[in-house]
């Protein structure tokens, strides 16, 4: 089958599904929120000892067919002033089903993606990815994402 003939299939297909682009949304934002209260679990200990504190600020995004609509970052703030960014980027995304930035604020440069992937059943997971190949990833575990940041948190 050419290129021409499985886009005309794709084409056929994509215009027989009726897709509810607000449940689309809602969905991708409940995602994220889940996320967001996991990670929160993971390092409530070091929020409660006064090591971290966290921050959810409310951003607005565009995408083609979800328009603009209200999501939230996360931000963890360290003792010695150095924060994490949590951005989500887009819920359409090419090969996944959803990507969130991860950086230290002020160094985009060396940022992560959070890839979020279904993994069969209805079920999804997410990913730490260093770059766009495949065999720079891992998954998100406490383990993973505690490893980066000893990565970005300086100690003088």
């Amino acid at each position: 089958m050419g290129l021409k003939d499985k886009l005309k299939k794709i084409g056929e297909t994509e215009n027989k599904k009726d897709i509810d682009w607000e449940a689309v949304k809602t969905q991708w934002v409940n995602r994220v929120d889940q996320l967001y209260k996991k990670i929160s679990k993971w390092f409530s200990d070091l929020e409660k000892e006064g090591y971290v504190k966290m921050k959810y600020p409310q951003e607005e995004i565009y995408e083609e067919n979800l328009g603009n609509y209200y999501i939230k970052g996360m931000e963890i703030k360290f003792a010695n002033n150095e924060t994490i960014v949590f951005e989500p980027i887009s819920k359409n995304i090419m090969g996944a089903d959803g990507r969130i930035d991860v950086y230290v604020r002020g160094l985009k440069v060396n940022k992560q993606m959070l890839l979020l992937f279904e993994s069969g059943n209805g079920k999804y997971k997410w990913e730490i990815w260093t770059s766009k190949h495949e065999k720079n990833k891992k998954p998100l575990t406490k383990k993973n994402l505690e490893t980066l940041f000893e990565e970005w948190v300086l100690y003088e």
